[in-house]
């Protein structure tokens, strides 16, 4: 998720982003400020237009903070889910004997970066479905040409993921916050979880 194989769709080094839609520009429907009545509704995500607006002032924190983030959701998902630690420390070829090893390793630094900044451009551009959408099946089918890697560990970044907000936001973290978050980041990770069945199902074509 946000490895090298997706440049030219994830937000790139410097805050710069590669993908064909930001060539230009910014995303059509995603505006870089302004009010709630910029953000619509739209039915194929399950955020209203006032919950994107809300997501995204508030993730304005995180972004501020991103590596921090990141190590903390990649360090709980290793704590939580040992055959996804090991599946790193293999693919890195990383000589850790321990969570806090793992951290200071620098390939997994990198691949955390690229991670947050692939989360980062979803969460900014949640008002631009078509540009949304066609990113992230494009990173799930990436991931595909990883030996061993199983769609199903997209998954298990959710929670993750909500523990990350919450260390970061702190007391400004409500209950109705986290339930926007939660379903931010699901239809996040349900849509990398089609674009990796839908690279598989070409891969056997």
């Amino acid at each position: 998720m946000g490895c090298a194989a997706t440049k030219d769709y994830s937000t790139q080094a410097n805050g710069k982003c590669n993908c064909k839609c930001h060539q230009n520009g910014a995303p059509t429907n995603a505006p870089t400020d302004g009010g709630v009545e910029k953000f619509t509704d739209d039915p194929r995500l399950p955020l209203s237009g006032r919950q994107k607006f809300s997501l995204t002032k508030s993730w304005k924190a995180i972004s501020r903070n991103i590596s921090q983030a990141g190590m903390v959701m990649f360090v709980s998902l290793f704590e939580k889910h040992e055959v996804v630690r090991l599946f790193f420390v293999k693919t890195l070829n990383a000589d850790v004997k321990s969570l806090s090893d793992l951290a200071e390793n620098k390939k997994l630094q990198s691949h955390v970066a690229s991670v947050m900044l692939t989360i980062d451009e979803a969460m900014t551009t949640l008002n631009d479905a078509d540009h949304l959408i066609d990113m992230l099946t494009h990173i799930g089918e990436t991931h595909v040409r990883f030996a061993g890697f199983l769609p199903e560990w997209f998954l298990l970044i959710e929670e993750p993921f909500l523990v990350a907000v919450k260390d970061t936001l702190g007391e400004r973290y409500t209950l109705s916050m986290e339930d926007n978050y939660r379903k931010a980041i699901r239809f996040i990770l349900d849509t990398l979880f089609a674009g990796f069945a839908k690279g598989k199902k070409i891969s056997n074509e």
